[in-house]
């Protein structure tokens, strides 16, 4: 029976006056029931009515409608819903309904509910339904989503905002509402997120969501220990890889049934410009990525994995990236299999062996180099710098070692300076044969070493000699061993130093020259910012008249005369140069102060006076002050030579110091 039908049949029954008393409308309403159950009136029918008649006193209560339950046969109850639907001027209006379809219906939906809600409480899972609003207000969730963050089957969890860590909350809600956009009914996704449990601790879940209208449903999983355990791997992976590039190695795999080799890190090129090479080996004669004589062993290398050799190694030239050459690679490989045994990748190593491999052909290039220069050598020497030691000597000095000691690398160097080298030259030859220098040398890839000394010979003559030093690697011990080769350069070097000596001297007086001597001086202004230092500028009187007089023989004579002058009153570290005509420039280092240089021009001038057949020739002269006056030769040349001609302006014979 549907309400509407209800409602037009029952419409006048339960109509009466609102004059009518208490108990009245008791025996009325029991007068319907009766009808309607088909039942004879009985007290126990009257008492259910006026129970429930007292229950729904209808002038005390908000409500509206009743439900109540008669006996309609002797195994059969009726269900009847009494609401009131009106009042009128005449009395109150009533609707009594059986709802016995109407409770079927919601009886059948409780126990589906009641069995869903069972059903998704034993899910391994946590489930949710949630809204698409800000903060992801939840709808429904199971008892296995409260157990996945912590909380107890009777604590609230209001939103998904709650539990989600709050830097991560607003990027979840903007990627689920980016996915709605273009997702389909059937459409879902996965999303990984951290969240904080009830007592603060922090855990990773994996949730798929899919979407219902403006809703969304979740399935949670924590997966904290599958996220532990990933970290784990790869922290173990990238320390792994960064131990075998410590050791100049690149891991690679070969998928042996579609022979595919990888990169295992993206970064690497050993495969020059690729990270995936596919139909490996025999592609590689297309690509040229070996070098040509290496081919027949890269070929060989591979195909031994193809066959199931368990492991192997091999050389062979290769390309790689950054580099315009091909690079030596060492390559070895071991197999893994499958449950039955079957080669599946093979785990290959490649190490870039250019540089060993150069250093084992000049390791032997200069053996056998030093081996044909040993005849023509003073000394030769082998040193392991790695032990400090001494391992072979051939030399004519060896008998006045102790025997002792020759084992030391670093006392037979301070033997030997001590007793063969010149004195002046000791510091800088120790210097060089330093353990320390010479291992920081190989390990800023400087090979060669050389050094350029005077040595004493058996009869204690000074004669130069050159020892060369060749650092490198024992590609079998690993040490790093210095090869010595002491030579007699003393042809040779003197032949240098003349020839130097001749560019850098005034031909004439055997003085520096003007390009020598500037050089040096701005080497020295350099070098010695803070001393005080001077330089002199010298000029001849009346030589012009000397020269149209007695001619340029004797002129140049008195020339000479004056550098032997001037030679005998500078200290061995000054300078001096003729520039040029008969002028001259003398520099002073390091000079104690401005009287010193007073001094020292009175001394000039004085030793610079004297009378050649008749004439007088005497000097003026003008100095300046470095860094008062300047800081390199140009500017300290051009007030030097201002004040020597203020000198000449104001009387020959004598001088005057820059700014005086």
């Amino acid at each position: 029976m549907s309400i509407s039908t209800d409602i037009l049949h029952q419409m006048e029954i339960l109509k009466y006056a609102g004059a009518v008393d208490r108990e009245n409308e008791i025996l009325y309403l029991s007068s319907y029931m009766q009808r309607e159950t088909g039942l004879p009136s009985t007290n126990r029918m009257k008492n259910v009515v006026v129970n429930y008649s007292q229950f729904c006193d209808w002038s005390h209560t908000k409500q509206t409608a009743f439900d109540l339950q008669l006996v309609k046969t002797t195994n059969h109850h009726a269900y009847y819903r009494l609401q009131k639907i009106s009042t009128t001027t005449t009395g109150q209006m009533f609707l009594m309904t059986n709802i016995d379809d109407i409770l079927a219906i919601e009886m059948k939906q409780n126990y589906d509910r009641l069995q869903n809600k069972k059903l998704t409480n034993n899910i391994p899972c946590g489930l949710f339904k949630a809204a698409l609003d800000e903060s992801m207000t939840l709808l429904y969730h199971n008892l296995y989503f409260n157990k996945t963050f912590g909380y107890d089957p009777t604590d609230a969890i209001s939103d998904i905002q709650q539990i989600v860590l709050p830097d991560e909350f607003m990027q979840l809600l903007k990627d689920i509402r980016s996915h709605k956009i273009t997702a389909s009914d059937t459409y879902y996704f996965e999303e990984e997120n951290r969240c904080i449990k009830k007592d603060g601790s922090i855990i990773w879940v994996l949730c798929r969501y899919a979407y219902e209208g403006n809703d969304i449903f979740g399935a949670v999983f924590d997966i904290t220990d599958r996220k532990l355990i990933e970290d784990r791997l790869r922290i173990s992976e990238q320390e792994y890889r960064i131990a075998m590039k410590q050791l100049n190695k690149t891991l690679l795999r070969y998928h042996i049934p579609t022979k595919t080799l990888s990169m295992g890190d993206p970064d690497d090129r050993v495969l020059g410009d690729y990270t995936e090479v596919k139909n490996v080996p025999e592609c590689v004669q297309n690509m040229n990525l070996v070098a040509k004589e290496s081919l027949e062993e890269y070929m060989r290398f591979y195909h031994a994995m193809l066959e199931g050799v368990p492991q192997g190694s091999a050389m062979f030239k290769l390309r790689v990236k950054d580099r315009d050459d091909y690079a030596w690679i060492k390559a070895h490989y071991f197999l893994t299999y499958d449950k039955e045994k079957h080669p599946v990748t093979s785990i290959i190593s490649y190490e870039d062996y250019t540089e060993e491999y150069d250093q084992e052909l000049s390791y032997q290039r200069w053996i056998q180099i030093f081996e044909n220069q040993k005849a023509n050598a003073i000394a030769y020497y082998e040193y392991d710098i790695t032990k400090d030691q001494l391992e072979v000597m051939e030399s004519t000095v060896i008998p006045e070692i102790p025997f002792a000691k020759r084992r030391s690398f670093t006392f037979v160097a301070q033997y030997a300076a001590n007793n063969f080298v010149y004195a002046k030259d000791r510091k800088k030859y120790l210097t060089i044969f330093d353990r320390q220098y010479l291992l920081s040398c190989y390990y800023q890839k400087k090979f060669v070493v050389t050094c350029e000394h005077r040595r004493y010979d058996v009869k204690k003559h000074i004669y130069w000699a050159k020892a060369e030093i060749q650092l490198m690697e024992d590609p079998y011990t690993k040490h790093i061993k210095a090869f010595v080769l002491i030579q007699d350069i003393d042809k040779i070097k003197c032949r240098e130093l003349e020839v130097q000596l001749e560019l850098e001297s005034d031909s004439l007086t055997g003085l520096l020259n003007r390009k020598t001597i500037a050089e040096k001086v701005d080497y020295i202004l350099q070098e010695q910012e803070e001393e005080l230092h001077a330089l002199i500028m010298l000029d001849l009187d009346n030589f012009k008249q000397l020269n149209d007089k007695l001619g340029h023989m004797q002129g140049d004579e008195v020339l000479r005369d004056v550098a032997q002058i001037l030679r005998g009153l500078m200290r061995s570290h000054d300078l001096c140069a003729r520039i040029g005509g008969d002028e001259y420039i003398l520099f002073l280092k390091d000079i104690c102060n401005r009287e010193a240089l007073r001094k020292k021009l009175q001394q000039l001038s004085d030793a610079l006076s004297f009378n050649v057949d008749g004439i007088t020739i005497s000097a003026s002269l003008g100095a300046c002050l470095a860094p008062e006056h300047g800081d390199n030769f140009m500017t300290l040349y051009q007030k030097a030579d201002e004040a020597m001609y203020a000198r000449k302006r104001n009387g020959r014979h004598g001088f005057r110091i820059y700014g005086e």
